[in-house]
């Protein structure tokens, strides 16, 4: 064997610990759900690592959300994008890349802290090579290693930034040392700025608890130079993104979400980590739950940090001080912004510091390496105090026996043990995929080759990636398109008013139904296509059902599917029972807007109106017609000078609190002008611009406010938000709306409030809960709260309202509060369905903006709408049994009525528009109004033979509204609402008949429950008779023209298979009646459902009331189309309005309710002009366009607006703008045809950056490697000890306030009488916050004991015994402190072999 071999063997033999905890490491990377590539830190860098980096050298990229600024796209060029880049060129399969990389992770971080520990001479090698797998094994490094590591880059690189600075007297050269450390810190790479500045915190205690002395200088200063040189590379981009992106801190999670789980207890043992608290279903990352939420690990991730609190606070500990500050300050900054128990005076500043200015710091578990790491070599020394006192007690009786070396295995053991979501395999949350469907790379290809610049929105949104195949968290045309892509997910990167637009195509195809507009409101806002996703798992994704999405995109004119891509396997838990027994789907289907679509439109600018709204206002005035698909406009917002402008003023843009968590669902109902907001968050809406006079507001009459403790409505109620049972629907007088509680807050002590507007007397008041399990148990006793008192009552038994007693006298206010629910419940909702006040007319408006100037306005036009709010349970869709490739016709053959009830909502305005407005001058307008059935309304198509009504029908839904009954068609069916005790069909007809018996049909698609048992009235007589097995009743005969079926019985039957199974309604597809053959005729789809005026909802304007008509047919009703109201008098649509405020309030009739309202100018408006444009050259940063002669203009491009794209023509810059709310616009001036350059211009300074970064860089690589000549650099020598102790003592107050201050003045006076005693306080402290805390969650309290004041109060004992142990007291010589726990003067480091080992 030659040499070299040799020396190798030596070698290994010589480090054979390092190399087996190195192949023990790699394995515990490589065994995470072998052959499955699974989600970390970006998809790209599985998917497409090369294309990824290549885009990450723009700082723009138009591929993605209508155009952005990539999110710290820079900080993947190093090193991780290099290693998956690397990968991928060497053809390694990606699921092995993410392995080597997680093993390189871990290697780094235990190697890295080995040497660290040696260069200390901290422990012996038994215990360092222990704490060395402690911290490569920590709670934060397994819960971010498979999911996040780009965050744990700081951790497993930060003992390599100290290595350096420690070793700066071997090295010979401060700047060198100061080089190598902060090659280190390039290592740590720039995706995320925080967590590099944040690991800092720890070598600046180093370089700060040093003394002063000119080698120290020199280092300090060599290593600040050369942090900055690895640094700049990402520091100037961040630069830029900071300047000219969109501040999406304010509308990501709070620091109050990242800091409630940031207690003592979690953040010295490492469980600080909020995501890791995630749990939809399954917990989002798995490792991280485990270790926060299993008892047994609670324990051992405890013990393990109670070992290494105790060796910080033992004697002979090299570097005490400088551990013990460093932990200190680490837990500080992490713990100082937690509220509860025992907790920082600063907490609440701290909050809102972390909201603020110090928002890019907000998530402060990245400060875990600070505390971490010294905590690991005070393991390191604790369990070698440990076992030296142990060995030496024995010794002291059996002098041969060397217990020493087995006193480790225990130890080895405890930290393997607490490592357990390693050896489980729970480190990569799934599940993974293989590679990525062939569906998607096909649908990915057509749409490039189709046109590369045509933009596609995915549909439905998500926040995150989770589909049937894997959970990508980052969507696959991320790595897979080639042609521009948008989606609404959870952080909004483009723009807010981009976000508001596509928030509105949600709530369009989450309602069902099509839209006249939606076309039109996508091609303007650049869309070509529509990519419908079937295969999202929709039992992680809160996505509306695959039907109702099909159903609202078949039914808006202008969309048409033009391409399929996969099928889609078998749902293995039951969803919505809309897409039951839908067959296999495909997986991908693809939609296109059959619009004109150009890249880049010009507009005369005269032709431009100015809108008073939001993004979302574009829609309802497309379906109106008060703007046209090609005429783009001005939000009042973003108008510099409104002065002399067509105005339309819309109620679009209103007060709400969004959830930022959620895509759909997330927003409040309209909140007054001075309404707070419930989740305290710094901005209360993604709004396009400030200024609450661009809002509309809610208002009150008769009452000064309505309130409640929780609500569906709310955003705070850990549910999707409905603001269909906002508080105000208990006293809106409409029994069919109700309030209903927060179902997850439980149903105790909930209450509303109403504020009445005057103080008057109230001697009783009128109520009604809400009886319905799918909202909770009934209410059984409830307190009336007055001025006067309170007055506790037992509800009535009997369903509908009911009067109950107030403490006579004159209130302000009336308070019902619940005290109890059935059986003693404690879990659901309650609701109250209707409360009235003597004397008492609640009435709500909303007041559109005010931002309307006085005078000086061109024509101004008003628009209202209810908006896309309400939805329905039913829905036709294609008949099982069969490939569902393409959806029919609602009223096709092959469809069938499928329904959830679940699905269903009224809206915030479910008795129609009631609109405060202001008008500048007088002028003559023109009212036109449009309805849609109204939920539970009278539907009585014209020409019917028999005219059905009934008690309810489901959800109020007209699919399903008596007249199903008899229309003649099996396949519909009406269906009784839940809670309807006696369901009542109701029939008449023209002319007595003699009838003697009837036959239901059984409803089985809608599922419905056959009657089993009916009562049969008729005037004058009533007959309860069996329904036989055919569903024929008999009963005597009658010559009647009317007849009442009351069902008594029906058959049990499960509707919804979700949960525990919901029972069908009473269901009835057909009545057949022999006697009324010639009457039951089909109803074709076109039949009138038209009212006659009068008839219609009933309108006032300034309090003059107008009749009106509706016209429309039984498929328009259906179908949820708006229809068109007439509004008739002799002078019929054309109103005069005065100068002034106006109100206009309509009310809805027996069937329809209005939807949208208009008031427009009599005169019309001609249609834009345009000047020609054509796409010369169209590159990411860099765009060259040809504009025809023409007028002043507007040059749209349909990307989102940013400040660093300029305009230039002639040599002259053009003005900037943006229209719709979100899109780039710039002002171009008359004259002639020319060619205009747009320019991305940070690009520039971004590239710039880059490559001088990287310059920067290797310079350091160059100082590192230049060889030292003569060695200066003497050793670093700890600073004074007061001055340590005083920042300890600062860190500390700042930490708990005074409590822990004198906890350490305790323990110091402890100190002084017994020397052993303070890690023996430690121990006990730690002891008894582990076992309170793992008793709390073993005895069914989850983590609530944890925040708890016992355990709190316990870990401040801890921490304040560890720094009682490193302050000098007065007087009190420093040698003083220096004597080992066993009494022993400290063992010499020295005969230290190659491996580091000492003989002991």
């Amino acid at each position: 064997m030659s040499t070299a071999p040799r020396r190798l063997v030596r070698r290994v033999r010589a480090s054979a610990g390092t190399v087996l905890s190195v192949l023990l490491l790699t394995a515990i990377a490589v065994g995470q759900r072998p052959g499955q590539v699974t989600f970390d830190t970006k998809l790209d860098l599985a998917a497409n690592p090369l294309h990824f980096l290549a885009r990450a050298l723009h700082l723009w990229n138009p591929e993605a959300t209508s155009g952005e600024l990539q999110n710290q796209a820079y900080g993947y060029l190093f090193p991780m994008g290099s290693f998956f880049a690397g990968g991928q060129l060497l053809g390694v399969p990606p699921w092995i890349t993410q392995r080597l990389w997680s093993a390189l992770l871990l290697v780094a971080a235990f190697y890295g802290l080995l040497r660290l520990a040696r260069a200390l001479a901290v422990g012996t090698e038994p215990t360092r090579y222990a704490a060395a797998l402690g911290y490569a094994l920590a709670p934060r490094m397994l819960t971010e290693i498979g999911a996040l590591s780009s965050e744990t880059l700081s951790a497993a690189l930060l003992p390599w930034v100290l290595l350096p600075l420690v070793r700066v007297d071997r090295i010979g050269s401060p700047r060198r040392a100061a080089a190598l450390s902060a090659l280190a810190v390039l290592g740590m790479g720039g995706i995320n700025a925080a967590v590099v500045l944040l690991a800092l915190v720890l070598p600046g205690v180093w370089l700060l608890t040093r003394r002063w002395n000119r080698d120290h200088l020199r280092l300090v200063g060599w290593w600040c130079l050369c942090v900055i040189g690895v640094c700049l590379w990402w520091i100037v981009p961040l630069l830029l993104l900071g300047e000219y992106s969109l501040p999406f801190l304010d509308y990501i999670e709070s620091s109050t979400t990242t800091t409630a789980v940031a207690s003592l207890f979690q953040g010295v043992r490492g469980t600080n980590q909020w995501v890791a608290y995630i749990v939809q279903g399954d917990p989002w990352w798995p490792a991280g739950w485990l270790l926060i939420d299993n008892p047994v690990l609670m324990t051992l991730t405890a013990v393990v940090a109670l070992v290494g609190l105790a060796g910080l606070a033992g004697n002979l500990l090299p570097e005490r001080r400088f551990l013990v500050l460093g932990f200190l300050a680490g837990l500080t900054l992490l713990t100082v912004g937690y509220v509860g128990s025992l907790d920082s005076p600063l907490s609440a500043q701290v909050r809102d510091l972390l909201d603020g200015p110090l928002a890019p710091f907000r998530n402060v578990h990245k400060l875990d390496p600070v505390l971490r790491l010294p905590l690991m070599l005070g393991f390191a020394h604790g369990v070698d105090a440990a076992a030296t006192r142990l060995h030496t007690a024995i010794a002291r009786r059996r002098p041969g026996v060397r217990l020493r070396p087995l006193a480790f295995v225990p130890v080895l053991l405890l930290v393997l043990a607490a490592a357990a979501p390693a050896w489980l395999g729970q480190l990569r949350p799934g599940p993974g995929w293989s590679d990525l469907p062939p569906h998607w790379r096909a649908a990915a290809t057509w749409l490039a080759d189709r046109d590369a610049l045509a933009r596609t929105l995915m549909v439905p949104g998500s926040g995150f990636g989770q589909y049937e195949w894997g959970r990508t968290v980052d969507e696959p045309l991320q790595a897979l398109a080639g042609a521009p892509w948008a989606v609404r997910h959870q952080i909004p990167l483009g723009s807010a008013g981009n976000t508001r637009m596509m928030d509105t195509v949600e709530s369009v195809l989450s309602r069902g139904q099509g839209s006249a507009g939606l076309a039109d409101f996508l091609a303007r806002s650049g869309f070509r296509h529509l990519l419908l996703r079937n295969d999202i798992d929709r039992t992680q994704v809160d996505a509306p059902p695959v039907a109702v999405l099909r159903r609202a995109l078949t039914d808006s004119p202008g969309i048409a599917r033009v391409a399929a891509f996969g099928t889609t396997g078998s749902a293995s838990t039951p969803g919505s029972p809309v897409d039951d027994d839908a067959g296999p789907l495909p997986s991908i289907e693809v939609y296109e807007v059959q619009r004109p679509v150009p890249a880049a439109n010009a507009v005369l600018t005269a032709d431009v109106p100015t809108v008073s709204g939001g993004p979302e206002s574009l829609l309802p005035l497309l379906e109106q017609g008060l703007v046209e698909r090609d005429r783009p406009v001005v939000l009042a917002g973003d108008r510099a000078a409104p002065e002399g402008e067509r105005w339309i003023v819309t109620d679009g843009l209103r007060r709400r609190e969004r959830d930022i968590g959620r895509v759909r669902d997330n927003l409040s109902q309209t909140l007054t002008a001075t309404e707070a907001g419930r989740q305290g968050r710094v901005a209360l809406d993604l709004l396009p611009f400030a200024g609450k006079r661009h809002q509309t507001v809610a208002t009150y009459q008769g009452v000064r406010e309505v309130s409640a403790s929780t609500a569906t409505s709310f955003t705070d109620n850990l549910t999707p938000a409905d603001p269909s049972h906002l508080p105000f629907a208990a006293v809106d007088g409409d029994y069919a709306t109700a309030w209903h509680s927060a179902a997850l807050a439980g149903p105790v002590g909930q209450w509303l409030e109403v504020d009445l507007d005057t103080p008057r007397p109230v001697g009783q008041v009128s109520l009604a809960f809400v009886d319905d399990l799918g909202v909770g148990w009934p209410v059984t006793r409830f307190r009336v709260t007055t001025d006067r008192g309170s007055v506790e009552h037992e509800v009535a038994r009997t369903l509908g309202a009911h009067s109950y007693y107030t403490l006579p006298g004159s209130t302000s206010r009336v308070r019902i509060t619940v005290l109890a629910v059935a059986d003693g419940r404690t879990d659901g909702g309650v609701g109250i369905r209707d409360l009235r006040i003597p004397d008492t007319t609640p009435r709500r408006a909303l007041r559109v903006p005010t931002d309307l100037p006085a005078a000086g306005t061109g024509p101004v036009a008003w628009s209202f709408s209810r908006g896309p709010s309400d939805r329905r349970a039913c829905f036709p869709t294609a008949a099982g049994n069969a490939r569902s490739d393409a959806l029919p016709p609602a009223d096709a053959a092959g469809t069938v009525i499928r329904c959830d009830r679940f699905l269903a909502r009224v809206g915030e305005e479910p008795l129609g528009i009631d609109r405060l407005f202001r008008n500048p001058k007088p002028g003559t307008y023109r009212l036109t109004l449009t309805a849609v059935a109204r939920p539970g309304g009278d539907l009585q198509p014209v020409g019917a033979g028999v005219a059905a009504s009934a008690s309810s029908h489901l959800a109020g839904d007209p699919t399903v509204a008596a007249y199903a009954a008899v229309d003649g068609d099996p396949d519909t069916a009406w269906l009784a609402d839940v809670g309807d005790l006696q369901p009542t069909l109701r029939l008449s007809w023209s002319g007595q008949r003699r009838i003697a018996e009837l036959r239901l049909r059984a409803a089985d698609l809608p599922v419905g429950a056959l009657p089993q048992q009916v009562e049969v009235r008729t005037p004058g007589r009533s007959q309860v008779a069996p329904v036989d097995a055919d569903g024929t009743v008999r009963f005597p005969a009658v010559r009647t023209d009317r007849i009442d079926i009351v069902v008594r019985q029906s058959a049990d039957r499960v509707a919804d298979r979700r949960g525990n199974g919901w029972s069908a309604t009473a269901g009835i597809a057909e009545v057949e009646i022999p006697a009324l053959a010639n009457l039951l005729r089909p109803l074709p789809g076109d039949a009138s459902v038209a009212v006659p005026c009068g008839s219609g909802p009933r309108v006032e304007l300034n309090g003059v009331r107008y009749d009106t008509a509706v016209t429309g047919t039984l498929a328009d009703t259906l179908a949820g189309r708006s229809m068109p109201v007439t509004v008739c008098g002799g002078t019929g649509d054309v109103i005069e309005l005065p100068a002034g405020g106006h109100r206009l309030l309509t009310s809805p009739s027996a069937g329809f309710v209005v939807q949208d309202a208009a008031v427009r100018p009599v005169t019309a408006v001609a249609a834009p002009r345009h000047r020609e444009v054509t796409v010369r050259d169209w590159n990411p940063t860099d765009r060259r366009i040809g504009i025809g002669a023409g007028g002043e203009a507007l040059l749209v491009v349909p990307e989102n607006a940013n400040a660093g794209w300029t305009a230039m023509v002639n040599d002259r810059r053009l003005a900037t703008t943006r229209v719709d709310g979100w899109q780039q616009a710039w002002v171009v001036p008359e004259g002639a045809a020319g060619e205009i350059r747009l320019v991305f211009a940070p690009d520039r300074t971004y590239r710039g950056g880059l490559v001088v970064g990287a310059l920067t860089a290797l310079s350091v690589l160059v100082l590192a490697c230049w060889p030292v000549r003569r060695r200066r650099a003497s050793a670093p020598v700890e600073g004074p000890p007061w001055f340590i102790g005083g920042l300890l003592v600062l860190l500390l107050a700042v930490l708990g306030g005074v409590l822990p201050v004198a906890i350490v003045l305790a323990a110091m006076l402890l100190r002084q009488f017994a020397r052993r005693a303070l890690p023996v306080v430690v121990f006990g402290g730690l002891a008894v916050a582990t076992l309170t805390a793992v008793a709390g969650r073993v005895q069914g309290h989850g983590q609530e004991w944890a925040y708890g004041p016992w355990v709190q109060g316990a870990m401040l004992v801890a921490v304040g015994a560890v720094v009682a142990a490193v302050v000098p007291a007065p007087g009190t010589p420093t040698s003083a402190l220096a004597v080992a726990v066993d009494g022993s003067p400290p063992a010499p480091e020295n005969d230290e072999d190659e491996d580091g080992t000492v003989p002991r």
